[in-house]
């Protein structure tokens, strides 16, 4: 017979305290305790103590007697005060508007040492607020509020229009009101007669006044059109300003009202002045020449046959005639 003593050890106890909270970048110490052989942590660490941000983390130490216990730590951070002054904003240059970080903070910090929730801007500068929350966190923003600028009017300070024509002076879009010299308040007025032109804008913040002198410019106006001769036409046209240009069934322009060589049917005539006035005109084009040649002269002064004369040829003016005698002799 024998006898064997076993001598069982009491496994190492490691304590890494209660879980820790902090704000946003806190970082926790974590302590293991002194005494232990080795030192194994889940972030790869082998020393006593650790620092470490937000996570879970566990440790295993092991004694003398080789026996190995552990332990486990969550280390948190609280969410970040949540603190919204808005986005940058435009305001008139005389305006106070007040700047507001919201309630239910513990304190306040503006960049001008005010210590309240609300203060007034000053325009044209940027404004910037630190709070603090129950748990000592801090969180900030800042908001730009600048002056609004100066709205411009595009109204041409002279405006030419044919007088066939529609003119639309237009003060622009975003305003707030509209006033005409005449009482109106829309955003365009049709001018119907020449002159100057006022309009006073507001877009709540600035009061802006402009005006506009009105022409009305002769357009040419088509009288008729001559169609004595042959396959030809003569515009003709008066008015507008002088020298004008002509086209047809849009064509080339050219100088001359006369239009030659013509095919029966409709036709587009559009005449144009110095000015680029304009004036259009249709004509549906029928030519014929009814020509008929007395066979006989008889110049004996009895009254018949005295003259030679071809009826409807005064259509045809650039006509050659030939006469021949009975012989065949021109």
């Amino acid at each position: 017979s024998d006898d064997v003593y076993v001598t069982v050890n009491s496994l190492p106890v490691v304590d890494l305290g209660p879980d820790q909270w902090g704000c946003t970048g806190f970082s926790a110490s974590l302590d293991a305790s002194p005494g232990f052989a080795k030192y194994q942590w889940s972030n790869g660490a082998n020393s006593q103590k650790v620092d470490v941000p937000a996570g879970e983390y566990s440790v295993l130490v092991t004694d003398n007697n080789g026996c190995v216990g552990g332990d486990m730590a969550k280390v948190s951070w609280f969410p970040v005060p949540n603190v919204d002054l808005g986005p940058d904003e435009y305001v008139c240059p005389l305006a106070e508007p007040v700047l507001d970080a919201g309630s239910g903070f513990v304190s306040y910090l503006w960049h001008n040492g005010s210590t309240s929730s609300t203060i007034n801007a000053v325009v044209g500068d940027l404004h910037q607020v630190f709070v603090t929350d129950k748990n000592g966190c801090t969180g900030m923003d800042s908001k730009y509020v600048l002056p609004l600028t100066t709205p411009s009017l595009w109204l041409d300070s002279v405006q030419s229009v044919c007088d066939n024509q529609k003119l639309v002076l237009d003060a622009g879009a975003g305003f707030q009101y509209y006033r005409w010299n005449d009482g109106s308040s829309d955003q365009t007025l049709v001018p119907t007669t020449p002159g100057l032109y006022f309009v006073e804008v507001s877009d709540g913040c600035f009061v802006i006044n402009d005006s506009v002198q009105v022409s009305f410019l002769p357009s040419p106006v088509v009288m008729g059109v001559d169609s004595t001769f042959y396959k030809q036409l003569i515009i003709l046209a008066s008015g507008g300003t002088l020298p004008f240009e002509y086209q047809l069934n849009n064509g080339q322009w050219q100088d001359n009202s006369t239009f030659t060589d013509l095919e029966n049917g409709h036709h587009h005539f559009i005449i144009r002045d110095a000015n680029d006035c304009r004036a259009e005109y249709d004509v549906d084009y029928t030519s014929f020449i009814n020509i008929s040649v007395p066979p006989i002269i008889t110049p004996d002064g009895d009254g018949f046959n005295d003259t030679w004369v071809i009826p409807g040829i005064e259509r045809a003016p650039e006509s050659r005639i030939r006469i021949y005698d009975r012989f065949g002799k021109m």
